[in-house]
């Protein structure tokens, strides 16, 4: 049997099925076989496809159970995609025999999504132009340009590349190519509004105000995106900004729009997992700790190209893959915010680092390293709330959102708290000038073991179990919306980890 890359192998995997159920030896190609209901591979030179690897998805019904088997068959050279599901689709016409048979439809190139995808819009604001001959990956995708009269940019075809990379599949993804060419960003609304016509869930920016320039200070352009994220939905993402490297400037500042509230800000780092030295961090704002996350500074085109402008597609990469998946995550920058900071991975070496006053991000590396394994846990296993404040709350403290989670012995808790700064009119006409107060409270059993007071629109709370047993985390709001806001989107996730 041949396989090329125009067919869709599809595995699922059911954790309350027998092997014989999940049983897919009959394709020799995988050379592999199932023991007690787990994938494992008898010798790892014997795992081959033939030389034109197939479109593989892989569903499972239980993440944790089958999370070892999935990762060992992606890190396959030969695997060209993976993909992740709910139980939702184990349903669709499961193969008793041998486990395997292509989606509903017919394939990955016609026919309906099967249940689990979702249509993800993807916008990317650079200098120019996507040029998808550069790439072996970005042939897979839509590419929507504001102006194909515009000259193709490397920088925004090795960012378009680097974001595609996290992705675990091209269907249902589109890419929309917007420009900013001015340093001071003033043509960024004419990108913006290209993007929001086209409805795109997602926007990364790149590219930013000069470092040499900025002083970390809350601006117009940064107020706008603020406004564009909360009045239409958009998660936006944006490189932190870094010192070129042979350069050096004491005052790292972080640049615009990446000082935005609602803006999900990446620094770099390296491989090694140290913090890159040229990732800016610094803000004159008590409310503002940036970068939100860090993300490998590298590309994959070219990897003498280095800096914070391939760490931020890593993230909106990361996100848009999320999305995929899971369709509450669309129109919800708050959640989307609260997941990505409550499923980083904190350790980060760091000699110079420590907490900061932020609300529980690290100085330099806010909420650690983009953890998508981690996220999509969080999502699958439901470990997050919303809810939104309407505009006629008089300040008396109430009880937003409740959830109540078993944790083992030294298992280590992080609560992850978001919400939008929201303005009333014109984002240009007013600057934020407050924030609503909230509390977050968690419980061990009925006794509180963390309190966290938040004055701005993110923070993270964290706790070791010193015992087992059950835990609740409580937000309230203890104060009215200052002057211009009318209202809050608010989400909390959180995160348990045993490392």
């Amino acid at each position: 049997m041949m396989l090329h890359t125009t067919d869709v192998i599809t595995i699922r995997l059911n954790a309350s099925a027998s092997a014989a159920e999940n049983d897919y030896r009959n394709y020799h190609e995988l050379n592999s076989n199932f023991t007690d209901n787990h994938l494992s591979f008898a010798d790892d030179e014997n795992v081959s496809f033939s030389d034109y690897a197939p479109f593989i998805r892989i569903y499972v019904d239980d993440f944790y159970e089958f999370l070892p088997e999935v990762e060992k068959l992606a890190a396959l050279d030969e695997v060209s995609h993976t993909y992740l599901a709910t139980e939702s689709y184990m349903t669709y016409g499961f193969n008793d025999d041998i486990g395997l048979e292509p989606p509903p439809g017919g394939g990955g190139d016609s026919g309906d999504d099967p249940p689990g995808d979702y249509h993800v819009k993807v916008g990317i604001i650079d200098a120019g132009n996507i040029d998808p001959t550069m790439s072996d990956k970005l042939p897979e995708f839509d590419i929507m340009e504001m102006d194909p009269n515009v000259d193709v940019s490397t920088h925004a075809t090795v960012v378009a590349d680097v974001l595609v990379r996290e992705l675990d599949y091209a269907d249902g993804v589109e890419l929309y190519t917007a420009y900013i060419f001015e340093q001071d960003l003033s043509d960024i609304y004419v990108a913006v509004d290209w993007l929001i016509s086209n409805d795109v869930d997602i926007v990364n920016m790149s590219v930013g105000t000069s470092y040499f320039d900025s002083e970390g200070e809350y601006d117009s352009i940064a107020e706008y995106v603020d406004f564009i994220v909360e009045q239409h939905g958009i998660t936006f993402v944006a490189a932190a900004g870094h010192t070129p490297p042979g350069e050096f400037t004491e005052d790292q500042y972080v640049v615009s729009p990446a000082l935005g509230y609602n803006v999900i800000a990446v620094g770099a780092i390296e491989t090694n997992n140290e913090i890159w030295a040229q990732s800016h961090y610094k803000t004159n704002d008590v409310h503002l700790g940036k970068p939100n996350l860090m993300a490998y500074h590298h590309a994959h085109i070219d990897p003498d190209l280095i800096g914070t402008s391939y760490s931020a597609p890593r993230v909106a990469g990361a996100i848009a893959n999320l999305m995929a998946h899971h369709e509450i995550l669309k129109g919800d920058p708050a959640l989307v915010m609260s997941i990505i900071h409550g499923s980083s991975d904190g350790e980060i070496v760091d000699d110079d680092s420590y907490v900061s006053p932020y609300n529980g991000f690290n100085h330099k590396s806010g909420s650690g390293k983009v953890d998508s394994t981690e996220a999509f846990k969080m999502l699958f296993d439901e470990q997050f709330l919303r809810a939104s404040v309407p505009d006629n709350y008089d300040g008396t403290p109430i009880e937003l959102l409740g959830i109540t989670f078993e944790v083992e012995k030294g298992e280590r808790i992080r609560v992850s708290f978001a919400s939008l700064a929201q303005l009333y009119e014109d984002a240009n006409g007013h600057n934020l000038d407050g924030f609503t107060e909230y509390q977050v409270l968690l419980f061990k059993e009925d006794v509180q073991v963390e309190s966290l007071t938040i004055s701005r629109n993110y923070a993270l709370m964290h706790h070791t179990a010193d015992e087992a047993g059950s835990f609740t985390i409580l937000v309230l709001q203890n104060s009215p919306f200052p002057d211009h806001v009318v209202t809050e989107d608010i989400a909390i996730s959180y995160s348990v980890r045993d490392d």
